[in-house]
């Protein structure tokens, strides 16, 4: 590379750098609220969190790196070309794709980069994160009751505490479970503790009633007791059938799966066409996610590269680049949303891939203003009156 190449890369590369670190640090702090309920209710070790918000991050770089080089090349650029910079190199006999070549080397990087993360490392992160998940909200060993709070157990039980004795025995208790489709269970109880048996958790109630109200009626039925246990958790629970997110599959299984086939030998489910249909869309989407990085990137070097010189800045072109990124971005997303639901809207995902490489490369080439100049030209020709006929000399 020659020294100017340097100097722009360099450039390239210090604001890439910082806008990475400060969004990396956005998501992890946003991340780290989010997955608080865990590390301060269920127990949860301080290193397993950090290692739960840090799962995340490589698949947030996917996502935000295309926008963060085209701001960063959009701001590294026009600051050359109000420096004046951009005026001496284009003296020097360089062209728009010579101009180009530092962020094109930059791009080529990251788009290998963001194929590595996007076909291996951010699915066997996700997997690694749902087996986490599923272990935190299967495993409450760790269960803390909150005294004078509604303790969310479960998605569908709630265990209220009072307050606690000084020797640990919980007092004023009230359970409302949902998980039954039938009824609702209410349980009222003046003490109880949590009783651990290997991997078997149970919640054990003194002195109370059981209340169950039947879904759809009015009826409630009442039962006293001197002694109640709830079951809380048991330890076959991580047994039971877990089906995988799409986020978390091998690229072999997104395009070899079919319907019908069957989803695990134990079970006898199997793979429909909305199964199957999301399993595509995140196949393509693995596949032309990466290629952001060179659609926008091209997008931005035509707002600044492309036409003339102007003394009153390029206010205009960059806004329309932005405008244009953010509109392929809204795009996409409602084509993926689409894909869900249709194999046909896969090619539209496909098809807004491709088109802001190909709006971008003719934009640099300067294409559109060519064509504008051209048209401006043959409107001319026709505007103007035709010139008076010459009569010839006696």
């Amino acid at each position: 590379m020659s020294t100017l190449d340097r100097y722009i890369l360099r450039a390239l590369l210090s604001g890439l750098g910082v806008g990475t670190l400060g969004l990396l640090t956005l998501v992890w702090l946003i991340n780290s609220l989010k997955f608080l309920d865990w590390f301060v209710n269920k127990g949860l070790s301080l290193a397993t969190f950090l290692k739960v918000t840090l799962l995340l991050l490589p698949g947030f770089m996917t996502v935000f790196l295309p926008l963060a080089l085209f701001a960063v090349a959009l701001f590294t650029y026009n600051k050359l070309s109000g420096d004046r910079e951009l005026i001496v190199m284009r003296s020097a006999g360089m062209g728009p794709w010579r101009l180009a070549r530092p962020a094109l080397i930059l791009c080529a990087a990251l788009t290998a980069f963001g194929y590595f993360l996007t076909l291996g490392v951010v699915p066997s992160l996700e997997s690694s994160f749902d087996d986490i998940k599923v272990q935190v909200r299967d495993d409450i060993s760790g269960l803390v009751l909150r005294d004078g709070q509604f303790n969310q157990v479960e998605k569908d039980l709630v265990v209220y505490v009072g307050r606690r004795a000084p020797d640990g025995t919980l007092l004023d208790l009230m359970i409302h479970d949902t998980s039954d489709r039938a009824k609702e269970t209410t349980v009222v109880a003046e003490s109880g503790a949590l009783v651990r048996t290997g991997g078997d958790v149970r919640l054990m109630l003194l002195n109370g009633n059981r209340q169950e109200h039947e879904r759809g009626s009015e009826r409630i039925t009442f039962l006293y007791f001197d002694s109640y246990s709830i079951a809380l958790s048991d330890d076959q629970a991580t047994d039971k059938f877990r089906y995988r997110d799409e986020r978390q599959r091998p690229l072999n299984e997104l395009w070899s799966i079919q319907v019908g086939d069957r989803m695990d030998p134990d079970y006898p489910y199997i793979y429909e066409h909305r199964h199957v249909r999301r399993l595509r869309m995140e196949l393509h989407l693995r596949l032309i996610r990466p290629l952001a990085h060179v659609g926008f990137l091209l997008l931005g070097l035509g707002a600044v590269l492309s036409g003339q010189f102007s003394r009153r800045g390029n206010g205009f072109p960059v806004g329309v680049a932005v405008a244009l990124v953010v509109l392929f971005q809204a795009a996409s997303l409602g084509a993926a949303s689409m894909a869900k639901k249709s194999y046909d809207a896969l090619f539209l995902m496909d098809a807004l891939a491709v088109l802001p490489l190909v709006v971008g490369a003719l934009w640099i080439a300067d294409v559109p203003h060519a064509v504008i100049e051209a048209g401006r030209r043959m409107l001319a020709r026709r505007a103007s009156p035709p010139s008076p006929a010459r009569t010839p000399a006696p």
